[in-house]
């Protein structure tokens, strides 16, 4: 998949693929990555219902994107999203359907 439809292939070599259903990921850094990634998401998705307490949800142009320090939400639905693992980084809220598939090289 990754080698059909990623342009900068040549240029990335990866050893795992995660692959995630729907998974709203908290603020974190990963462990035991060496730190270049690619994440493609892939479904139906949009904001999430109005929340309680007063919390703002994002927008439906960012919602489900992948947020990253020092970059901002990084929309990527159907389209392949370079970034460091090593960088705190999480998923914007959202609801539907929503699988990603993130590439990265386990150390």
């Amino acid at each position: 998949f990754f080698d059909a439809h990623c342009p900068e292939k040549e240029a990335f070599r990866f050893t795992t693929i995660q692959i995630n259903a729907n998974y709203e990921a908290a603020l974190h850094v990963d462990k035991f990555n060496l730190g270049p990634s690619y994440i493609i998401g892939l479904g139906d998705w949009g904001p999430p219902p109005p929340a309680l307490g007063g919390q703002k949800c994002p927008t439906a142009d960012i919602a489900g994107h992948l947020w990253v320090h020092g970059r901002g939400a990084l929309d990527c639905r159907e389209r392949w999203v370079a970034f460091d693992g090593n960088a705190p980084h999480r998923t914007l809220p959202f609801s539907g359907t929503r699988y990603t598939l993130i590439y990265f090289t386990h150390c």
